[in-house]
């Protein structure tokens, strides 16, 4: 797909962010699975220790409308928030990925048979070789010294009949 928006090409497309103002696609998806999933950490993290803070400070002071207690609770709300969007974000994404297709391949009713090819490889086709796998986690670029047609040249075709045919 050709962006005018990234003035670049974006290989296996998965969805435009709303947030980053960019196209997610095979160079940046890692970082965008792994930003939901530590996102979706530090949310849980932040939650616990305010909701910790609410009843400590309840159970010391009794309930009151000071600034400290106010600002730990809507802590929470926005944590919960955030933590629960950036975790269906993350589940959204890593399916995707077990099942070897993008987002925007699934709203394109492309034939999901076509780009699987086990959930091993389709992972290591987002996250790197399996033999890195400690690097899975690490915000690394496993893609940086490859060109576009290097990271293409296994990859089944867009450009046949079946992506531009409409169901009946």
């Amino acid at each position: 797909i050709i962006s005018k928006e990234a003035g670049r090409i974006v290989i296996k497309l998965d969805h435009f962010c709303a947030i980053t103002l960019s196209w997610i696609g095979k160079r940046n998806q890692k970082f965008f699975i792994l930003f939901n999933f530590y996102a979706s950490l530090f949310s849980l993290f932040l939650c616990s220790y305010s909701l910790r803070l609410i009843i400590g400070h309840i159970k010391n002071k009794g309930w009151c409308w000071r600034f400290d207690f106010l600002f730990a609770f809507l802590t929470v709300l926005v944590g919960l928030d955030f933590g629960g969007m950036s975790l269906l974000f993350w589940i959204s994404s890593c399916r995707f990925g077990c099942r070897g297709i993008t987002m925007h391949e699934e709203l394109m009713k492309v034939d999901r048979e076509k780009f699987d090819r086990g959930c091993a490889k389709n992972l290591e086709d987002i996250f790197g070789p399996c033999w890195k796998l400690p690097c899975w986690i690490c915000p690394t670029n496993p893609w940086g010294s490859k060109s576009n047609d290097e990271l293409v040249k296994n990859y089944a075709s867009y450009y046949d009949e079946t992506l531009f045919t409409n169901p009946k």
